[in-house]
């Protein structure tokens, strides 16, 4: 999990911690994921077609583009970060 979360496994941090920082990793990589898509999406579409939004190709991103429950926001998880270790 902490490979996941992107810490340290010397980190103190509780089980509940690391899922959440987990999460909201994943979430961070998708956002940046669903923009390039929605681009790519976007330089080949017609001018009568819709324009594509990054919230359609992101599995974590709710249709009102509310974040899950549970998650960080990005200046959260950078806050809690902030001064750990990290693998690699």
């Amino acid at each position: 999990m902490c490979a996941f979360a992107g810490v340290s496994p010397l980190d103190e941090l509780t089980p509940r911690e690391l899922v959440r920082l987990a999460k909201t990793r994943q979430t961070i990589a998708w956002d940046h994921t669903s923009v390039i898509i929605a681009t790519a999406v976007n330089m080949m579409r017609t001018k009568r077609s819709e324009v594509a939004k990054p919230e359609q190709f992101n599995p974590y991103r709710a249709v009102t583009g509310r974040r899950p429950r549970g998650g960080l926001s990005l200046a959260e998880f950078s806050e809690r970060v902030k001064g750990l270790k990290t693998n690699g």
